[in-house]
């Protein structure tokens, strides 16, 4: 069974909320065989800066190998912190041997690696 952790962020308290970018995601989770949700994280904070606090804690889950996947609703959900930075924290992730999907952009998923980390650094870098 594939284990699989969200990750979940908006930048403003007031005027966004993780409920859309959840049930996306869960909605996804039902659809899948042989995949279970074993944990969510969520930031309610800017994704430009590195120090959120479960974002941090997802690199270290991520690290002792809690989870064999993290989905994010889209790219900017996951990082704002540009495209070095962002193909760092990605890198991280598959060097822990675990692997991302984007809700938003599945054709992530599918591209071959030089194309992926292409489109990455596009997306990274809007």
């Amino acid at each position: 069974m594939k284990r699989v952790a969200f990750y979940e962020r908006v930048s403003k308290r007031d005027r966004q909320d993780v409920e859309r970018q959840d049930r996306d995601l869960r909605a996804l989770v039902e659809t899948e065989k042989d995949c279970q949700l074993v944990r969510v994280y969520k930031d309610n904070m800017t994704g430009g800066v590195a120090n959120r606090p479960d974002f941090q804690q997802m690199l270290v889950d991520a690290k002792k190998r809690e989870f064999d996947e993290v989905w994010f609703w889209a790219l900017d959900r996951f990082s704002r912190e540009g495209t070095l930075t962002t193909l760092r924290y990605l890198e991280r992730l598959d060097r822990c041997n675990v692997a991302v999907r984007s809700y938003s952009e599945p054709f992530l998923m599918t591209a071959d690696p030089l194309t992926r980390d292409i489109v990455l650094s596009v997306f990274a870098a809007i």
